[in-house]
């Protein structure tokens, strides 16, 4: 799994001192705000999206040695150049390559490995998203943060699939989402109702733009030819599809005699275009609980959870600091062995699945949560019998409230 240190970066101080983050299939960041959960979220999905770019060789020796390349080409896009000092520290090891920061200069090494690298499609969903389904046409704003921009398009791009797919049901309540491309209108559709959803709650105008998106892309990433409206590869793609090509072409071309090497042509241009497509979806999101009631939490949890498994190259990240994500979590993972094992009866695998669907079952060694501090220190949470350990400052915050309650009953 890839690898992150960070040491004093925006509100993070000294980090897990000399360990690593280690980013799992499913990774969670707990912390109140300002803690650094998003810095930690922005730093990974920065450097995963440079390893891609590296891979592709879209990046020359020359550029990413430039002295400002870190800050102005990889972390700007982030908006957090800010965070950064002559003291900052940033170590990423990856599966194709290994970067670090430090005293000011950053560093690429290619890795000798035989592993292979598995080309994700990465969309970091930011906590501002219910903006976009808050306004009307928020595609004619000026100005718009990159990584909202961003998400933007692709919930575009997701409205068009999703108006292919005539209705989606939406993972809380009996509620329907359609979208109407003719009029560019997304619409909430329920037991005799049909709502427009910039008068929806903020709940949904949260949840709609982070379930489209992440159902359209972790079906895009599984199956293409499900997504007959998106072209294969962007022109930029092409583009480097066509130089590598070029480049290939021209090595061949001096040894044309040589019928061995020539009947290895088709397999190396095919190898060459291969190598562009997605195998697997990097799936960040900020806040997934962000406006909405414990139990639509725990349904949309388990819809990213069952997106997540649609391959074992996906992976989330999740920033939270709600109480229940975790103990949700907890839920997915205990599932998950009762599944693996088939020890239940018929009647206890119908309430498990009632519980939970197998589908959104994660094995515990499959998942990795970080508890950050308000001293600019995280640690993982340990996994002891199968659980998470749930010694941690959410849990702890309803018995501060027992506690502050009991205090204010013996003044009575």
């Amino acid at each position: 799994m890839n690898k992150l240190s960070i040491k004093n970066v925006g509100p993070i101080g000294d980090g897990c001192g000399d360990a690593y983050i280690e980013i799992n299939r499913l990774t969670v960041l707990l912390g109140p705000q300002g803690s650094g959960k998003s810095t930690i979220a922005k730093i990974y999905s920065s450097l995963a999206w440079l390893e891609k770019a590296l891979v592709r060789e879209e990046f020359t020796k020359e550029q990413y040695e430039a002295e400002d390349f870190f800050l102005k080409d990889v972390i700007s896009y982030q908006g957090i150049q800010s965070y950064f000092n002559s003291k900052s520290y940033v170590h990423f090891i990856g599966k194709a390559y290994e970067f670090k920061l430090k005293n000011g200069k950053f560093s690429v090494v290619r890795l000798a490995t035989d592993e292979s690298f598995n080309m994700p499609k990465i969309m970091y969903v930011p906590a501002e998203r219910n903006f976009l389904t808050a306004i009307p046409k928020p595609e004619y704003i000026s100005g718009l943060p990159k990584p909202l921009h961003s998400f933007l398009s692709e919930f575009q791009d997701a409205k068009k699939w999703a108006a292919q797919q005539q209705q989606l049901f939406l993972p809380v309540g009996d509620i329907r989402y359609q979208y109407d491309k003719d009029r560019n209108k997304s619409f909430l559709l329920g037991n005799g109702f049909k709502t427009d959803l910039l008068h929806g709650s903020s709940g949904f105008q949260s949840l709609v733009p982070l379930f489209v998106v992440t159902e359209y892309l972790a079906n895009m990433v599984l199956n293409k030819e499900d997504d007959p409206s998106r072209e294969l590869y962007s022109l930029v793609q092409r583009n480097n599809i066509q130089d590598k090509m070029v480049k290939l072409i021209e090595q061949f071309r001096e040894k044309r005699t040589d019928a061995d090497v020539v009947a290895l042509l088709p397999h190396k241009l095919k190898d060459i275009a291969e190598s562009f497509k997605y195998k697997g979806f990097i799936n960040i999101v900020e806040e997934p609980e962000q406006n909405l009631y414990p139990d639509s939490q725990k349904k949309l949890l388990f819809n990213l959870l069952k997106n997540l498994n649609k391959q074992l190259t996906n992976q989330l990240i999740i920033t939270s600091h709600s109480p229940y994500i975790l103990n949700f979590i907890t839920l997915a993972t205990q599932a998950a062995g009762l599944y693996k094992n088939s020890i239940l009866n018929t009647k206890d695998q119908k309430k498990l699945k009632s519980i939970i669907p197998q589908d959104s079952a994660i094995d515990i060694e499959s998942v990795n949560v970080y508890e950050l501090d308000q001293l600019g220190g995280f640690k993982m949470l340990d996994k002891q019998d199968g659980y998470i350990q749930d010694s941690h400052k959410l849990n702890s915050a309803f018995d501060e409230i027992n506690a502050d309650l009991c205090a204010i009953l013996d003044m009575e």
